[in-house]
């Protein structure tokens, strides 16, 4: 099974940033990334990109930079956590199943990847690489947002 870095440093972030607001040095998150088979370029461009995305907060003191979770970043986490540690309950459950079927043309990858992303975070899983199912009612359009418009309904 192969670990995406990202996935790695939300887990390293949920782990050791999100209850602790104490700065943490970007070379000791490199280290640690390292240890666990991930490169020092693929570490330094996921920090990079978590600071792009507002899910991490970059600041410098002298020549050392260190990161501290977002209010955003603490956020999704925090979810998460819910999400993990609630569970679902199969009492809660009325028998109705909400399908979606995502036809994006190749040329919007990114596009693919984020609505797939936001699925799977809304609880819905894909069915042999066809459509998306979660149990339950959902609102497609919210969870999808502006781009909802290139989805056909089943």
């Amino acid at each position: 099974m192969t670990v995406h870095p990202q996935s790695l440093f939300f887990a390293l972030a949920g782990l050791h940033m999100l209850d602790d607001p104490r700065p943490l040095s970007g070379a000791s998150i490199v280290f640690v990334m390292g240890r666990l088979g991930v490169g020092e370029s693929a570490a330094r461009s996921v920090l990079q990109r978590m600071a792009a995305k507002n899910f991490i907060v970059r600041h410098k003191e002298g020549r050392k930079t260190f990161y501290t979770l977002s209010d955003r970043g603490r956020a999704i986490l925090r979810e998460g956590q819910e999400k993990m540690f609630a569970g679902w309950q199969p009492q809660d459950w009325d028998g109705r199943w909400t399908f979606v079927r995502i036809q994006v043309p190749e040329s919007k990858r990114t596009l693919r990847h984020q609505m797939a992303s936001r699925l799977s975070w809304a609880g819905f899983a894909q069915v042999d690489g066809g459509p998306w199912v979660a149990p339950g009612p959902h609102d497609v359009a919210t969870i999808l947002g502006p781009e909802q418009s290139v989805i056909s309904p089943i």
